[in-house]
């Protein structure tokens, strides 16, 4: 606000018998003005109260009206607002001036002024105050527009946060029957024996889609709860990180004989549970997207991204390269969309979330993601992470 206390100026100075005045300015909600009182320009605006759009008040009739409201005396102020002179002693107030405050089409807010000791209304006051109002709207402008896009902001966020519980207590709540149906399933194929083709054929299907929509749950719960889970950052050594997630992977990987070469990582400043789901995201899509023609490698490694360097911490360029089928560019920028998948097929399964979370986790840690060619033809998924340390030549 002290760009419009600036606007305004020492109001005693340019308003001799004024009282004080204040400033009005519409709530992003548009139903009702927060009043600021400006005695003096030395001691800046002071917050009165919330006054309603529907209370009957000089400053309310002037937004409604969008004109002028001049009450030229204590008598006028008794009959038009009795409750406000009601709280005023006598010779308080006598005559007030409230001016709507337009900014292109709109009325933003109020420009108020008080009168008292008898001190008669001129039409140098008015002339005053014609001159200051165009300024105090240009300023109140500006910040009904900060103000509304925070609004409007806020209102995406909570929305956003909305569908984040929704889709958390959905994939929590259907969880539990989608797994009775796979385990009813493996009971009846039991209990039934050998089944005739048609019908195990029939079996198989729906074990594959309740296994589909199991992965599906399980993947949209963890999307979800990114952004609800508490923030755990610490000091996360990458290379011990990635080592440990993909030591699990080691039969999985002997047996499509893949390789993982892993460089040298750095110390990083992250929620190691959600960086370590960011690799096995990333290791996972790699599997299930290499070229079924030659070995699958990856190679998982980090340089320093100087252009993100700043007075508190250092930004690191993460590196997960494979030699599968590769991306095409021009539906580079689908793969991080929730539920994309740009190959759907029964040999390459998928939920369309995995990336989605990859993206959501960085964004969470201010990062950056992204997609350009990996080896021989295959993919390269990176992103920025906020480092610890920084190397020696910086």
């Amino acid at each position: 606000m002290e760009e419009v206390s600036a606007a305004v100026g020492d109001w005693s100075k340019l308003l001799v018998g004024a009282a004080n005045g204040a400033i009005g300015v519409v709530t992003p909600a548009g139903d009702a003005i927060r009043v600021f009182q400006v005695p003096t320009a030395s001691q800046g605006l002071s917050p009165i109260r919330l006054i309603g759009l529907s209370e009957p008040t000089p400053l309310t009739d002037a937004i409604r009206a969008g004109e002028p409201v001049l009450i030229e005396s204590a008598e006028s102020l008794a009959s038009r607002s009795p409750r406000i002179a009601r709280r005023l002693e006598p010779g308080e107030v006598t005559a007030m001036c409230a001016y709507p405050l337009e900014s292109g089409d709109q009325i933003v807010g109020v420009c108020f002024f008080r009168f008292a000791n008898d001190e008669p209304v001129t039409s140098e006051h008015y002339s005053v105050m014609e001159k200051i109002v165009p300024h105090v709207s240009q300023a109140v402008g500006r910040i009904s527009d900060r103000a509304q896009l925070a609004h409007h902001v806020e209102r995406l966020a909570q929305s956003n946060r909305d569908l984040d519980n929704f889709a958390a207590v959905v994939a929590h709540d259907l969880s539990a029957p989608v797994r009775r149906i796979g385990s009813y399933l493996q009971l009846l194929q039991r209990e039934t024996g050998e089944l005739p083709p048609k019908a195990r054929g029939y079996a198989e299907t729906i074990a594959s889609q309740v296994n589909h929509l199991s992965e599906l749950l399980k993947d949209t719960l963890a999307y979800a709860q990114v952004t609800a889970s508490t923030d755990t950052r610490q000091a996360v050594d990458l290379n011990e990180l990635v080592n440990e997630t993909v030591g699990p992977m080691a039969s999985e990987l002997k047996e499509i004989a893949a390789t993982i070469e892993i460089g040298d990582l750095p110390v990083v400043d992250v929620e190691a549970s959600l960086i370590r789901q960011v690799v096995q995201n990333l290791v996972d899509n790699a599997i299930k997207y290499r070229n079924l023609d030659r070995s699958l490698r990856v190679v998982v490694d980090a340089e320093f991204h100087e252009y993100f360097v700043d007075e508190r911490r250092s930004w690191w360029k993460i590196r997960c390269s494979d030699n599968g089928i590769g991306i095409d560019p021009e539906r580079a920028d689908e793969v991080f969309k929730m539920f994309s998948r740009l190959e759907i097929s029964d040999e390459r399964p998928g939920t369309g979330v995995g990336l989605a979370f990859v993206k959501r986790v960085i964004e969470r840690h201010r990062g950056a993601v992204g997609v350009e060619p990996g080896l021989d033809g295959g993919t390269c998924i990176w992103f920025l992470l906020p480092g610890i340390t920084a190397p020696d030549v910086v």
